[in-house]
């Protein structure tokens, strides 16, 4: 569908309140069915792929559903990918959330692994932020090899704290329903954005 034809099926033209100040004439495209931001007149472009998948209602930023193949689809500036009843999640995946916390652990650790590092591994942590408020979750660390290009991180321990989730996710899943292929849109459109 040509983007002009599919804008004016989805959107409508608004003043961006947030640039009245420096740009007083600036103008957006939002949602026709929840007022969210599209995308700003003139960069009609960058849009392409939400005409070309039909998007004809948009929940959220990034999220959307498309009659023209019965897909849910989440999107974000760098990525879209579509979902529909059969549709799988498997880790490793944009749309992966993990189900509980040794879930998140193992994630941690494969998306921390390296062909540069001796070994990987997770603990459970709980951390101390700098405004004294704490957060549990999980420490990975690793030991670099000798072939990392960085002479300097040769022998050295390297490690990152990533806080537990406020929401688990399924973990590994198969969506059953069209709302389970809604959630691995919406799933998606956080891996990505």
């Amino acid at each position: 569908m040509r983007i002009k034809t599919w804008l004016k099926k989805v959107a409508i033209i608004k003043y961006d309140p947030h640039q009245e100040l420096e740009l007083p004439d600036f103008q957006i495209y939002v949602s026709k069915y929840d007022g969210s931001y599209i995308t700003a007149v003139g960069h009609e472009k960058h849009i392409k792929f939400l005409a070309d998948s039909e998007i004809t209602e948009q929940l959220t930023h990034g999220v959307g559903f498309s009659l023209k193949d019965g897909k849910w689809y989440g999107w974000s500036h760098r990525a879209i990918c579509g979902f529909k009843v059969g549709s799988n999640c498997k880790i490793g995946d944009c749309h992966y959330r993990p189900k509980d916390k040794y879930d998140f652990l193992k994630d941690c650790e494969r998306f921390w692994d390296d062909t540069n590092h001796v070994w990987t591994r997770g603990a459970y942590e709980s951390f101390t932020n700098e405004d004294g408020t704490k957060a549990d979750g999980v420490r990975v660390s690793w030991l670099y090899d000798n072939t990392i290009p960085n002479e300097k991180l040769h022998g050295t321990i390297n490690s990152v704290f990533t806080a537990f989730p406020e929401i688990w996710g399924n973990g590994e899943w198969t969506a059953k329903t069209p709302a389970d292929a809604k959630q691995m849109a919406i799933d998606f459109n956080r891996g990505v954005s």
